[in-house]
């Protein structure tokens, strides 16, 4: 279902930051970060979506109200 033509599924994370809104990634990403280094596995690439996602919301929180 995820992967097929058309499919309009999406992650919840992927449509809150559509949205404008608050995300999770201490709690998602940065957990799965945390996993990795416990069990000596390279996260490169989480660690350059993690840094995405922590831009994102510093930008989130310095918008003017």
């Amino acid at each position: 279902m995820l992967t097929e033509a058309g499919s309009t599924l999406t992650a919840s994370m992927f449509r809150d930051i559509g949205n404008g809104a608050r995300i999770e990634a201490d709690h998602i990403i940065g957990d799965l970060l945390r996993r990795g280094r416990e069990a000596a596995v390279k996260t490169d690439l989480l660690q350059v979506v993690y840094t995405h996602l922590k831009t994102y919301e510093a930008r989130l929180l310095n918008q003017p109200a």
